[in-house]
C-alpha cells in the first residue's frame, strides 16, 4: 500500500476571529502550497486515494484540497486518532483495511514526522517536515513499526524549485 503522510498547509495564527487552535484556517500561502502539492499527488496517484485527516480545520481543509484535484473528488474521512498527540497503534489498526491501494493521512507536527519514524525505523529518527510537506511510504499489509520504506519526502519549496510555475 502507498501511504502518503502530509503535514497540513501553513495556517493562520490565533487572533481576531480565530480564538482556538482547532479553528485555525489555512493561510493564503498554505492554500497555494496545498494546491501545488495536490497537483503532485494527482500526477503520482492517478486513481483517487483514500483521504483521512485530523479533525482540526487546517487538516480537514488540506485533505479536501488534495482530493479536489480528482474528478469526482473522493470524500475525506476524519479520524480523532490523527488529532495532535497522534495515537500510532490506533492509526495502524485502522489502516489495515483490505483493498486500499493508496491512503493519504493529513495531520500535524511533530506527529507526522514521529509517525514516519515509527513506521520506518521503530526508533527516534529526526525528520524535518515543513507545512504542506508530503512523504510517500511503502507499507506492506499487516505490517507494524519499522516495516515501512520511505520512498520520498517533498516540500512545496522543493517542488517549486524543480518545476517552477508560470506565475
Amino acid at each position: 500500500m502507498n501511504l502518503y503522510i502530509v503535514r497540513h498547509g501553513d495556517a493562520r495564527a490565533i487572533g481576531g476571529s480565530i480564538s482556538t487552535d482547532s479553528e485555525r484556517p489555512l493561510s493564503t500561502k498554505g492554500e497555494e502550497d496545498i494546491r501545488l502539492m495536490a497537483e503532485v499527488l494527482a500526477r503520482v496517484e492517478v486513481a483517487p486515494p483514500r483521504l483521512i485527516s485530523s479533525p482540526l480545520l487546517r487538516a480537514c481543509t488540506t485533505a479536501q484540497m488534495l482530493g479536489a484535484r480528482y474528478t469526482p473528488a473522493p470524500a475525506s474521512e476524519v479520524w480523532e486518532e490523527l488529532s495532535p498527540g497522534v495515537q500510532f497503534k490506533a492509526v495502524m489498526s485502522r489502516l489495515q483495511s483490505p483493498g486500499d491501494r493508496s491512503i493519504v493521512l493529513v495531520g500535524h507536527q511533530p506527529d507526522m514526522t514521529h509517525l514516519i519514524a515509527y513506521l520506518i525505523s521503530d526508533a527516534a529518527t529526526e525528520i524535518v517536515m515543513p507545512p504542506g510537506a508530503m512523504a510517500l511510504l511503502a507499507l506492506p499489509r499487516g505490517a507494524g513499526a519499522g516495516a515501512a520504506r520511505l520512498q520520498w519526502l517533498l516540500t512545496p519549496d522543493l517542488v517549486r524549485s524543480v518545476a517552477p510555475t508560470n506565475g
